[in-house]
């Protein structure tokens, strides 16, 4: 798909096509498997071949495992214990087989919440959000004048992996409660956010349960991954706050049939100033100066896999800027390395994103400098016994190398199309200027339309055979010595 050639460096493919070393890609299948360790019961015998580390709690070994548990020494690992290795034992757990996973269990849709219990995730576009603002302040108006109803708050912030997470109650106008939670040294701001529902649940469920006049619940947060999920049974990350929430919520709706419960996403930054005071607080929560304790020491599912899924770009620049990669400049590597640095995926390089298969092949043998030209069929292919001169000159009694710099710098084929490339790069035919900056994010949109608008490194354009290489193709012979077919009989032999 890449239009790559036999002797394209493999090195300048895999920056161009988005694809890591194959070492690295290893280790990221690795460490992906290694988590799926943490959805298994700890009396399975798969975590009983684990080291005593990767238990958090003492479990008898079953009488039907007929062996101890390994130790974790360096001499003794197994390929189990070697593939875990690369977690970190205190990652968090997923409980598949939980009652609320059950397929008898409670939905949204059953008697106790059908009616009283709405949760709104959509996020609203960008040109409505202040829109939603603004029916956000308004609704905080109302709910000053009603003594019948709260409005609740959360917010959960992220820094230098340290989370931390607030829950803001107001009623009558004034704030009732503020918790500022420091949540754990090594989560994302998914799972604050999952915690903070979670604690707000027990919150209101201690205020309706205390106060019989309120029997209204308004609940905004800026997170709408976390209101999707946070009423979902199934084991995601931060199932435990799931579980925590849907149980104080089935507690409040049993109890009190008057009760409704309204969740609704609201704008983050810049959004009402009731969330600007629940951000603030959750901010302060999450300094990793903090002197408090965080709530939980684990290390959480989501933010284990933020890691795997950012750490593949981390090494991959590492390999390349490691002075002991070395890379001869002749490959074709260098240019492509100078400019492109490592990404995970196309979005990273918008002008590659409606990209058609033809030009992006031709972008990459252009970059790789292994093409339809005679600079590559000279050094590559010289059984091809061809002049390898460009076509603009074959009239010529000099004939001219048809090299990379020939079609990008002067040849006259491309004249109209070499506009775009001395638009952002003036200084094109002047003999220092490197063909390097060609390959920078800021150019390469211009390099694009040019291959777009004059097929350049495409196979019509490539240098033509001798006249005395070109045969044609024995098509009469190739027939007449063809066998002929002979017809099926159609009735059955015997």
């Amino acid at each position: 798909m890449a239009g790559a050639f036999r002797t394209s460096p493999i090195e300048a493919l895999q920056l161009l096509t988005h694809i890591p070393p194959i070492h690295i890609t290893i280790r990221k299948i690795s460490e992906s498997a290694a988590l799926r360790v943490f959805r298994l019961p700890l009396s399975s015998e798969v975590s009983h071949r684990l080291p005593s580390t990767f238990i958090p709690v003492s479990i008898p070994r079953p009488v039907h495992v007929p062996f101890e548990r390994p130790l974790l020494r360096y001499h003794t690992f197994s390929h189990l214990t070697h593939m875990v290795r690369w977690s970190a034992p205190d990652t968090e757990r997923s409980d598949p087989f939980h009652s609320h996973c059950a397929p008898y269990a409670f939905q949204l849709s059953s008697p106790p919440f059908h009616g009283r219990l709405r949760i709104r995730h959509d996020p609203c576009v960008k040109d409505k959000k202040l829109g939603r603002t603004i029916r956000h302040e308004n609704l905080f108006q109302e709910y000053k004048e009603d003594l019948k109803s709260i409005f609740v708050v959360t917010d959960g912030s992220r820094r230098n992996k340290r989370a931390g997470y607030s829950v803001v109650v107001w009623h009558a106008g004034k704030i009732i409660t503020k918790v500022m939670v420091p949540f754990a040294r090594e989560a994302s701001a998914f799972d604050a956010e999952m915690y903070a529902l979670a604690h707000a649940s027990s919150l209101f469920r201690k205020i309706l349960t205390l106060n019989y006049d309120i029997n209204e619940v308004y609940l905004l947060s800026d997170c709408s991954s976390a209101l999707q999920v946070i009423f979902d049974p199934s084991p995601h990350p931060s199932q435990a706050a799931s579980i925590m929430f849907r149980t104080n919520i089935h507690a409040i709706m049993t109890a009190r049939s008057d009760v409704f419960i309204d969740l609704e996403w609201t704008p983050g930054h810049g959004g009402t100033h009731m969330m600007k005071v629940a951000d603030l607080a959750a901010k302060s929560a999450a300094n990793p100066k903090s002197k408090r304790a965080p709530l939980l020491s684990f290390t959480s599912k989501s933010s284990a896999v933020q890691d795997i899924n950012t750490a593949p770009r981390t090494r991959w620049r590492f390999h390349l800027d490691d002075p002991n990669h070395e890379i001869p400049e002749t490959s074709g590597f260098y240019p492509a390395s100078q400019y492109i640095r490592p990404a995970l995926r196309p979005t990273h390089h918008p002008h590659f994103k409606d990209l058609d298969r033809a030009t992006f092949s031709r972008f990459v043998q252009c970059v790789t400098n292994h093409g339809y030209i005679g600079e590559y069929f000279s050094r590559f292919v010289p059984s091809r016994r061809s002049s390898n001169s460009c076509s603009c000159v074959l009239s010529s009694d000099q004939p001219l190398l048809q090299t990379r710099d020939h079609v990008l710098r002067s040849c006259v084929q491309f004249e109209r199309a070499r506009e775009h490339l001395e638009k952002v790069c003036p200084s094109l035919h002047h003999p220092t200027f490197s063909l390097a900056r060609l390959f920078s994010p800021s150019a390469v949109p211009a390099l694009v339309s040019f291959l777009k608008e004059s097929a350049a490194f495409s196979k019509s354009h490539a240098p033509p055979l001798q006249e005395d290489e070109w045969m044609p193709p024995p098509q009469d012979e190739t027939v007449s010595n063809r066998r002929p077919s002979q017809p099926k009989d159609p009735t059955p032999s015997g």
